[in-house]
């Protein structure tokens, strides 16, 4: 993605990338090197060509195994690797349970209000507060509160 003359965008996806089978580090462009490092589905026999092809990579790979070899560095890595994995396992049920009641807090908003309208027109056309309470499910006394909030006319 070109943006100006001076800034240029590379997207690199490296979970896409696949090394040519049988190409030897040392054929390999830069680019190439540093993905192959990146997919990191190597065997310790390419590891050890891409390192001694890339000056860089051999210091990486070596950062690496010092870390792997400091137990409360590594400890402190795969303690963050969980939290994180908690906090999006959390985040994500949180926002499933969410959409959910929503869902159903908007049906049950949908169902109340269609009742309503229900009852006040069925008042308003002159229907009986026993009849309405039959077809709408209601009380009574819930037709009878509901009609006085309302101002609506009632037959007993």
């Amino acid at each position: 993605m070109c943006f100006s003359k001076d800034l240029t965008l590379h997207f690199i996806e490296i979970p896409k990338y696949r090394r040519q089978p049988r190409k030897p580090a040392a054929q390999q462009s830069r680019m190439e090197r540093w993905m192959s490092y990146f997919a990191g589905h190597l065997s310790d026999q390419e590891k050890q060509e891409l390192a001694d092809a890339e000056p860089g990579i051999a210091k990486a790979f070596a950062a690496t195994d010092e870390f792997l070899r400091d137990e409360s560095q590594r400890m402190a890595y795969i303690s963050r690797e969980l939290e994180l994995s908690d906090y999006t396992s959390n985040m994500n049920t949180a926002m499933k349970k969410g959409r959910e009641e929503g869902k159903a807090e908007g049906r049950a908003e949908g169902i109340a209000e269609g009742k309503s309208e229900f009852v006040t027109n069925m008042l308003n056309m002159g229907y009986d507060i026993s009849s309405i309470s039959k077809v709408s499910g209601w009380t009574a006394e819930q037709i009878l509160a509901f009609a006085r909030e309302h101002s609506l006319p009632v037959k007993q």
